[in-house]
């Protein structure tokens, strides 16, 4: 299986309800695994938890951003104000996958 170290810039607006958007910004990282199958997985490094599938690697990153974007979404959701959600987002992007913190490493 073949691994590539990825870094990438991810930068979004997302309007959460009628009154309350939430800009996300920071530089993302992942391990690119190609499967037997021809497939490309995207393993988050930070925030670790989320992955990307995709026929390319390309499309593996994209899907791994979709990913980020559908919790950064969901907390904002859930957070009963600015404060829970700044706590939930700090608590996700500190987050790591260890796995794939030593395959990047290597």
């Amino acid at each position: 299986m073949s691994t590539y170290p990825v870094l990438f810039p991810h930068r979004a607006v997302f309007q959460v309800g009628d009154d309350f958007a939430v800009m996300v910004d920071f530089q993302g990282g992942a391990v690119v695994t190609a499967e037997d199958d021809g497939s490309y997985l995207a393993h988050g490094l930070q925030p670790g938890g989320v992955s990307g599938e995709g026929s390319t690697l390309i499309e593996a990153c994209n899907a791994l951003r979709e990913s980020i974007s559908v919790v950064v979404v969901d907390l904002a959701r859930e957070a009963t104000g600015p404060e829970d959600f700044e706590r939930s987002m700090k608590e996700f992007f500190d987050s790591a996958d260890a796995w794939a913190m030593d395959a990047f490493e290597k």
